[in-house]
């Protein structure tokens, strides 16, 4: 299908399609596929009538020699793609990928539009059979995008050994006295658990030993 004149946005969003394809071929037979036209159609509207949004996205693409894009599951939403753009950088000896601090994030979702209960009858215009309804004034789902330039601001890992983190944890808790109770109710909890498993063991082992 053709969704744009412009080939960046053409070729981006055939590769978002095979993507998605993709994806729908990795799932277990019974998740639920993802309805390919109905998370597009809201992406390719968007890129159509403002376009001059997308101007840094499309700028982007065209500046990065690649990029690769991974689909993830959402529990309130449909799912979530992110677009990482990357530069091959080859040399004689090696070769790696340079990323920018910064990626893109699409968001698919729903768009609840409560206009009515489906009334609707063959004989009304635009009636269609495969969907049992005209689509003019009805209840529907209607598709929903949000598309976001993250950036990176930082990634750092703990410096230190896990007793540095320990010292921390306790300070912590030594400040924050809902927190702190969690803290003791959950090791109480888990120790009664280890106890209760220590004296059942002991009461099998005990039994076994007195059935010789």
């Amino acid at each position: 299908m053709k969704y744009s004149d412009n080939t960046i946005v053409q070729k981006f969003i055939e590769q978002l399609v095979d993507a998605l394809k993709y994806k729908n071929e990795c799932k277990e037979s019974y998740d639920e596929k993802f309805n390919i036209p109905f998370l597009v159609s809201a992406l390719w509207q968007d890129l159509m009538n403002n376009c001059e949004c997308y101007n840094e996205f499309c700028s982007d693409l065209k500046d990065y020699d690649n990029h690769y894009i991974i689909i993830e599951d959402d529990n309130y939403l449909i799912c979530k793609v992110n677009v990482f753009l990357y530069n091959e950088i080859e040399n004689d000896d090696w070769k790696c990928e340079e990323e920018p601090n910064f990626l893109y994030e699409i968001v698919f979702g729903y768009d609840e539009r409560h206009w009515g209960y489906c009334k609707c009858s063959p004989r009304d215009k635009d009636y269609r059979k495969d969907k049992h309804c005209c689509g003019h004034g009805c209840d529907w789902d209607a598709p929903w995008i949000m598309v976001r330039k993250s950036f990176l601001i930082s990634e750092h890992s703990w410096s230190g050994d896990e007793h540095d983190y320990w010292d921390f944890e306790d300070k912590f808790y030594a400040n924050d006295n809902e927190e702190n109770e969690k803290k003791l109710l959950t090791e109480r909890e888990y120790k009664i658990k280890s106890l209760k498993e220590t004296i059942e063991n002991a009461q099998r082992e005990l039994k076994e030993l007195e059935n010789l």
